[in-house]
């Protein structure tokens, strides 16, 4: 009968060292982590496989903020890994909707780097545009008017909001010892960006002699109909060659040939 407790006592004794033990033994290092993207993945997924299976939550992830976040959670819980932290880009366009960034909290170091690379040179895009599938000919015939008619059939038109496109940017004063400010969008082409209309179409024309504060003589004529264009600026070199500026034009007199500029 007395060797019931002191059997009960020993098994006691004999958890507790063990969790004792268990409690102080020392995490093992972490070796280097893989993590998987896909334009096809998934954001929920763990982001430790590069392909999808048909069950749990095991596959790529889909964006980079998700890969990010992952390796924050990752160093948080268990420092940065030994052999550091691998983010494998699969092929295919990944489109961004806001500047992806990245701080000290996401650095590696010379042995633990934190890398980001495509699975294969050459076929990742990182792409921060928004395709524009809705172009059409030209038909208003006001737009028409105010296109030559040598250009008319070769112009067609995009509908920006439908493209879900609802902020431009702005053309604003800038140039050297200035600010750069937020760009107008810009159009991609076949990988080429596209120039916003302009005269002449290539190069630089030359100012005239008379000169001043927010104003100078033009040499030639403008194309018809340019003075009565409300969103024209110039670019140009106006004092140095070294120091260029975008300045809005405030008129053009054609009889003149004066073109003023708006004050800064």
């Amino acid at each position: 009968m007395r060797s019931v407790p002191l059997l009960r006592t020993a098994v006691i004794v004999y958890i507790t060292v063990f969790y004792c033990l268990a409690f102080l033994m020392p995490s093992p290092a972490v070796a280097k982590v893989y993590i998987y993207l896909s334009p096809n993945g998934y954001d929920r997924s763990d982001g430790l496989s590069p392909t999808k299976r048909d069950y749990g939550v095991d596959g790529p992830l889909a964006t980079l903020e998700a890969a990010r976040n992952l390796i924050r959670q990752i160093i948080s819980r268990h420092g940065l890994p030994a052999g550091g932290i691998v983010v494998t880009l699969e092929p295919g366009i990944y489109h961004l909707s806001k500047t992806f960034t990245l701080d000290h909290q996401d650095s590696g170091t010379p042995n633990s780097p934190v890398v980001y690379r495509g699975s294969k040179a050459g076929k990742v895009t990182i792409m921060g545009g928004v395709n524009l599938p809705h172009w059409h000919p030209v038909t208003d015939s006001v737009l028409l008017q105010e296109l030559s008619p040598a250009a008319r059939k070769y112009c067609i038109q995009c509908d920006l909001f439908k493209s879900g496109i609802s902020h431009f940017g702005n053309i604003e004063h800038q140039g050297f010892g200035l600010n750069v400010p937020v760009q107008p969008a810009e159009l991609f082409y076949s990988g080429r960006r596209m120039t916003i209309a302009r005269y002449p179409d290539s190069g630089y024309l030359h100012t005239g002699n008379d000169t001043g504060t927010n104003y100078f003589s033009y040499a030639g004529e403008l194309p018809s109909g340019m003075e009565q264009d409300p969103g024209l600026w110039v670019h140009g070199y106006w004092d140095f060659d070294w120091a260029e500026s975008y300045d809005k034009v405030a008129s053009i007199d054609t009889a003149s040939h004066i073109i003023k500029t708006s004050p800064p």
